[in-house]
C-alpha cells in the first residue's frame, strides 16, 4: 500500500493533511484534526500490511517466500526435514539404503546383521551420513559387502564392526564404496 497522494518527502510540501492546514499560522483546531487525521492514516498503512498476504522477496536472495525456511530451502539450503533425524525402525537383518541418509537407524531386534553393499548393488550418495542406534536385545553386527571399506573413525582399521546394546555409532560414506564408522559402544 502506498502513502495517500498529500504526504510527501520533501517537508516543505506538506502543507496540508487531507486537506487540513498545517501551514504556518493554522487554526488550533486543524492541529487536532492533522493529528487524528495522521493516526488514522497509519492505521489504515498497518492493517494493510499485516498478515503480509503476498510473497517478500529476501534481500539478496530474491527467492520471493514469505518465511525464512521457505528462503532457506528455496536457495538450497536445509529445510525442516534436516532439523531432525528422521527415523527407519529396523528389529531384523538389513541393508542399509539411500533413504537411511540423512537420518537414523533404531534397531529394537536380538543379534542380526546390518550391510552395507556396494555402490553398484546400492547406490547411496558420497557425503551420507547414517546414524545406528541399537536399542535391542542383542549386539548388532554391521558388515561390508564385498569391496566395500568401513574405516573405524581414529585408527582406519577397516573391517566388520559390532555395536553393543545401547550403542551409538555414525557412518559416513566417503567415496563410492569407502565409509568411515565412529561411535560408542562400537568395537
Amino acid at each position: 500500500m502506498s502513502l495517500p497522494a498529500y504526504y510527501y518527502s520533501t517537508p516543505s510540501l506538506n502543507v496540508s493533511i487531507n486537506g487540513i492546514n498545517i501551514g504556518e499560522g493554522m487554526a488550533r483546531r486543524d492541529m487536532n484534526d492533522a493529528l487524528r487525521q495522521m493516526m488514522a492514516d497509519m492505521k489504515v498503512w498497518t492493517d494493510a500490511l499485516s498478515p503480509v498476504s503476498t510473497p517478500v522477496s529476501i534481500a539478496n536472495g530474491g527467492t520471493g517466500q514469505i518465511t525464512a525456511p521457505l528462503a532457506l530451502a528455496a536457495l538450497g539450503g536445509l529445510g525442516t526435514a534436516y532439523q531432525r533425524l528422521p527415523q527407519t525402525a529396523k528389529s531384523a537383518a538389513f541393508n542399509f539404503t539411500a533413504a537411511m541418509d540423512g537420518g537414523h537407524v533404531r534397531y529394537t531386534g536380538a543379534a542380526a546383521a546390518a550391510t552395507i553393499d556396494p555402490n553398484a548393488t546400492t547406490a547411496i550418495p558420497q557425503d551420507a551420513v547414517i546414524l545406528i542406534v541399537n536399542d535391542g536385545s542383542g549386539a548388532m553386527t554391521i558388515t561390508r559387502g564385498a569391496g566395500v571399506a568401513m574405516l573405524l573413525g581414529g585408527t582406519g582399521a577397516d573391517a566388520n564392526r559390532s555395536l553393543a546394546i545401547g550403542g551409538m555409532a555414525t557412518l559416513l560414506k566417503v567415496a563410492a564404496d569407502r565409509w568411515f564408522i565412529s561411535g560408542v559402544g562400537l568395537t
